[in-house]
Protein backbone atom coordinates (compact mmCIF):
# COMPACT_ATOMS: atom_id res chain seq x y z
CA UNK A 1 0.00 0.00 0.00
CA UNK A 2 2.78 2.42 0.60
CA UNK A 3 4.43 2.24 -2.99
CA UNK A 4 1.18 3.05 -4.35
CA UNK A 5 -0.28 5.86 -2.15
CA UNK A 6 -0.16 9.21 -3.20
CA UNK A 7 2.63 11.58 -1.76
CA UNK A 8 2.89 15.00 -0.38
CA UNK A 9 4.94 17.10 2.15
CA UNK A 10 4.53 16.23 5.66
CA UNK A 11 1.47 17.70 7.50
CA UNK A 12 1.12 18.42 10.50
CA UNK A 13 -1.48 17.65 13.31
CA UNK A 14 -2.84 21.14 14.90
CA UNK A 15 -5.50 20.07 17.05
CA UNK A 16 -7.71 17.00 18.01
CA UNK A 17 -11.37 16.84 19.54
CA UNK A 18 -12.63 13.46 21.08
CA UNK A 19 -16.15 12.95 22.06
CA UNK A 20 -18.50 10.70 23.47
CA UNK A 21 -21.34 9.60 21.06
CA UNK A 22 -24.48 7.93 22.19
CA UNK A 23 -26.82 7.08 19.23
CA UNK A 24 -30.13 5.72 20.38
CA UNK A 25 -30.59 2.33 17.91
CA UNK A 26 -33.80 2.49 16.12
CA UNK A 27 -34.38 -1.15 16.90
CA UNK A 28 -32.91 -2.93 20.06
CA UNK A 29 -30.39 -5.43 18.88
CA UNK A 30 -30.48 -8.54 20.79
CA UNK A 31 -27.77 -11.37 20.75
CA UNK A 32 -27.44 -14.27 23.12
CA UNK A 33 -25.85 -12.22 25.69
CA UNK A 34 -27.88 -9.35 26.15
CA UNK A 35 -29.76 -6.32 24.38
CA UNK A 36 -27.96 -2.91 23.29
CA UNK A 37 -30.16 -0.35 22.75
CA UNK A 38 -27.72 2.63 21.98
CA UNK A 39 -24.45 2.40 19.82
CA UNK A 40 -21.77 4.29 22.51
CA UNK A 41 -18.55 5.22 20.82
CA UNK A 42 -15.64 7.95 20.38
CA UNK A 43 -15.55 10.00 17.76
CA UNK A 44 -12.39 11.54 17.20
CA UNK A 45 -11.23 14.66 14.88
CA UNK A 46 -8.06 15.57 14.16
CA UNK A 47 -7.16 19.08 11.70
CA UNK A 48 -4.34 20.17 9.85
CA UNK A 49 -3.83 22.88 6.79
CA UNK A 50 -7.60 23.66 7.74
CA UNK A 51 -8.86 20.26 6.85
CA UNK A 52 -10.82 17.53 9.27
CA UNK A 53 -9.89 14.01 9.69
CA UNK A 54 -12.58 12.01 11.39
CA UNK A 55 -12.54 7.87 13.11
CA UNK A 56 -14.72 6.68 14.46
CA UNK A 57 -13.93 3.78 17.87
CA UNK A 58 -15.42 0.57 17.43
CA UNK A 59 -14.52 -0.97 20.66
CA UNK A 60 -17.58 -1.45 23.21
CA UNK A 61 -18.67 -0.18 26.48
CA UNK A 62 -17.39 -3.70 28.73
CA UNK A 63 -14.88 -5.73 27.71
CA UNK A 64 -17.53 -8.39 25.88
CA UNK A 65 -15.77 -8.39 22.64
CA UNK A 66 -12.15 -7.71 23.50
CA UNK A 67 -10.31 -6.34 26.06
CA UNK A 68 -10.71 -2.47 25.03
CA UNK A 69 -13.74 -0.63 26.46
CA UNK A 70 -14.99 3.18 25.62
CA UNK A 71 -13.92 4.44 28.79
CA UNK A 72 -10.30 2.77 28.53
CA UNK A 73 -9.73 3.92 24.87
CA UNK A 74 -10.76 7.37 25.39
CA UNK A 75 -8.17 7.77 28.16
CA UNK A 76 -5.42 6.28 26.90
CA UNK A 77 -6.59 8.81 23.28
CA UNK A 78 -6.57 11.55 25.53
CA UNK A 79 -3.49 11.02 27.97
CA UNK A 80 -1.28 9.02 25.58
CA UNK A 81 -1.94 8.50 21.85
CA UNK A 82 -2.77 12.52 21.18
CA UNK A 83 -0.53 14.12 22.94
CA UNK A 84 2.14 11.73 21.05
CA UNK A 85 1.02 13.20 17.84
CA UNK A 86 -0.26 17.05 18.67
CA UNK A 87 1.99 19.34 17.18
CA UNK A 88 4.22 16.57 15.11
CA UNK A 89 4.54 16.57 10.92
CA UNK A 90 4.21 12.77 9.62
CA UNK A 91 5.00 12.06 5.95
CA UNK A 92 2.63 9.54 5.83
CA UNK A 93 -0.07 7.54 8.24
CA UNK A 94 2.27 4.74 8.26
CA UNK A 95 4.67 7.10 10.12
CA UNK A 96 1.80 8.21 12.37
CA UNK A 97 1.07 4.30 13.36
CA UNK A 98 5.17 3.90 14.06
CA UNK A 99 4.58 6.30 16.81
CA UNK A 100 2.52 4.40 19.11
CA UNK A 101 5.53 1.67 18.24
CA UNK A 102 6.60 1.75 22.25
CA UNK A 103 2.99 0.83 23.46
CA UNK A 104 1.44 -3.07 23.56
CA UNK A 105 -1.77 -3.77 22.22
CA UNK A 106 -5.09 -1.27 22.28
CA UNK A 107 -5.48 -1.94 18.98
CA UNK A 108 -8.80 -0.43 18.59
CA UNK A 109 -7.42 2.43 20.49
CA UNK A 110 -4.64 3.11 17.94
CA UNK A 111 -6.71 2.44 14.90
CA UNK A 112 -8.99 5.15 15.41
CA UNK A 113 -6.12 8.06 15.81
CA UNK A 114 -4.80 6.29 12.92
CA UNK A 115 -7.95 6.38 10.74
CA UNK A 116 -8.63 9.81 11.33
CA UNK A 117 -5.46 10.86 10.10
CA UNK A 118 -5.87 8.62 6.94
CA UNK A 119 -8.84 10.58 6.05
CA UNK A 120 -7.16 14.31 7.19
CA UNK A 121 -4.35 12.83 4.24
CA UNK A 122 -6.44 12.10 1.82
CA UNK A 123 -8.47 15.23 1.99
CA UNK A 124 -5.02 17.13 2.07
CA UNK A 125 -4.33 15.07 -1.64
CA UNK A 126 -8.02 15.93 -2.45
CA UNK A 127 -8.47 12.14 -3.35
CA UNK A 128 -11.47 9.55 -1.88
CA UNK A 129 -10.19 7.89 1.49
CA UNK A 130 -10.93 4.32 -1.04
CA UNK A 131 -8.78 5.51 -3.61
CA UNK A 132 -5.67 6.21 -0.86
CA UNK A 133 -6.47 3.14 0.36
CA UNK A 134 -6.05 1.23 -3.02
CA UNK A 135 -9.95 0.67 -3.47
CA UNK A 136 -11.87 0.24 -6.87
CA UNK A 137 -14.99 0.53 -7.78
CA UNK A 138 -17.54 2.07 -7.00
CA UNK A 139 -19.92 -0.57 -5.06
CA UNK A 140 -19.79 -3.60 -2.75
CA UNK A 141 -21.80 -5.85 -1.87
CA UNK A 142 -23.00 -5.71 1.78
CA UNK A 143 -25.14 -8.00 4.55
CA UNK A 144 -27.20 -7.07 7.79
CA UNK A 145 -26.96 -8.81 11.31
CA UNK A 146 -30.82 -9.35 12.42
CA UNK A 147 -30.67 -9.48 16.49
CA UNK A 148 -32.94 -12.35 18.00
CA UNK A 149 -36.60 -12.00 17.56
CA UNK A 150 -40.10 -13.38 17.27
CA UNK A 151 -39.64 -15.80 14.22
CA UNK A 152 -42.53 -13.77 12.78
CA UNK A 153 -40.83 -10.51 12.93
CA UNK A 154 -37.34 -12.40 11.58
CA UNK A 155 -38.70 -12.91 8.89
CA UNK A 156 -40.32 -9.75 8.05
CA UNK A 157 -36.99 -8.31 8.69
CA UNK A 158 -35.10 -10.38 6.15
CA UNK A 159 -37.68 -9.85 3.25
CA UNK A 160 -37.32 -6.39 3.46
CA UNK A 161 -33.85 -6.56 3.91
CA UNK A 162 -33.48 -8.31 0.67
CA UNK A 163 -35.76 -6.04 -1.58
CA UNK A 164 -33.07 -3.77 -0.46
CA UNK A 165 -30.36 -5.48 -2.16
CA UNK A 166 -28.43 -6.88 0.85
CA UNK A 167 -26.54 -9.49 -0.42
CA UNK A 168 -26.34 -11.31 2.80
CA UNK A 169 -28.08 -12.28 5.80
CA UNK A 170 -26.69 -12.93 9.45
CA UNK A 171 -29.11 -14.52 11.90
CA UNK A 172 -27.89 -14.10 15.42
CA UNK A 173 -28.65 -17.50 17.30
CA UNK A 174 -28.96 -19.32 20.86
CA UNK A 175 -30.25 -22.29 22.58
CA UNK A 176 -33.81 -22.47 22.27
CA UNK A 177 -33.48 -20.14 18.79
CA UNK A 178 -31.55 -21.79 16.47
CA UNK A 179 -33.00 -24.08 14.42
CA UNK A 180 -37.29 -23.30 13.95
CA UNK A 181 -35.78 -20.05 12.51
CA UNK A 182 -32.77 -21.58 10.41
CA UNK A 183 -35.96 -23.92 9.45
CA UNK A 184 -38.21 -20.73 8.64
CA UNK A 185 -35.76 -18.10 6.99
CA UNK A 186 -34.21 -21.35 4.40
CA UNK A 187 -38.33 -22.17 3.96
CA UNK A 188 -39.00 -18.47 2.78
CA UNK A 189 -35.39 -17.69 1.73
CA UNK A 190 -34.10 -20.89 -0.36
CA UNK A 191 -31.64 -18.71 -2.05
CA UNK A 192 -30.35 -16.18 0.09
CA UNK A 193 -26.83 -15.87 1.57
CA UNK A 194 -27.20 -17.28 5.40
CA UNK A 195 -24.96 -17.26 8.44
CA UNK A 196 -25.22 -17.37 11.86
CA UNK A 197 -23.89 -16.00 14.81
CA UNK A 198 -23.89 -17.63 18.37
CA UNK A 199 -21.95 -15.45 20.06
CA UNK A 200 -19.90 -18.15 21.60
CA UNK A 201 -23.19 -19.72 23.97
CA UNK A 202 -23.01 -23.15 22.86
CA UNK A 203 -20.59 -26.17 24.04
CA UNK A 204 -19.13 -29.00 22.32
CA UNK A 205 -22.60 -31.14 24.32
CA UNK A 206 -24.01 -29.14 21.32
CA UNK A 207 -22.03 -30.33 18.79
CA UNK A 208 -25.10 -32.52 17.09
CA UNK A 209 -27.02 -29.06 16.85
CA UNK A 210 -24.65 -27.48 15.64
CA UNK A 211 -23.40 -29.43 12.96
CA UNK A 212 -27.14 -29.90 12.17
CA UNK A 213 -27.46 -26.38 11.14
CA UNK A 214 -25.22 -27.63 8.13
CA UNK A 215 -28.38 -28.66 7.14
CA UNK A 216 -29.84 -25.06 5.77
CA UNK A 217 -26.87 -24.32 3.33
CA UNK A 218 -25.26 -21.96 6.19
CA UNK A 219 -22.25 -19.91 4.63
CA UNK A 220 -20.63 -19.83 7.75
CA UNK A 221 -21.24 -20.53 11.77
CA UNK A 222 -19.83 -18.04 13.29
CA UNK A 223 -18.21 -18.23 16.90
CA UNK A 224 -20.06 -21.22 18.11
CA UNK A 225 -17.81 -22.36 21.09
CA UNK A 226 -15.92 -19.90 23.62
CA UNK A 227 -13.93 -16.87 21.69
CA UNK A 228 -10.46 -18.17 23.32
CA UNK A 229 -11.38 -22.05 23.09
CA UNK A 230 -9.19 -23.55 19.94
CA UNK A 231 -9.23 -26.64 20.96
CA UNK A 232 -12.73 -27.00 21.26
CA UNK A 233 -13.40 -25.21 17.73
CA UNK A 234 -10.66 -28.06 16.47
CA UNK A 235 -12.17 -30.82 17.76
CA UNK A 236 -15.39 -29.38 16.61
CA UNK A 237 -14.48 -29.30 13.13
CA UNK A 238 -12.97 -32.77 13.45
CA UNK A 239 -16.70 -34.34 13.23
Amino acid sequence: MTNSTPTRAPLRIDGATLRLVRLPLVTPFTIATGTMTEKVFPLLTLRADGLEGYAEGVMDPLPDYLEETVAGAMDLMAKVLLPQVLGRSFAHPESLARAFAPWRANFMARATVEMAFWDLWAKSLGLPLQTVLGGEGDAVDVGVSLGIGPIAGTLERVATHLQQGYKRIKLKVRPGHDIALLQAVRHDFPDAHLTVDANCCYTLADSDLILGMDDFALDYIEQPLAWDDIHDHATLQKR
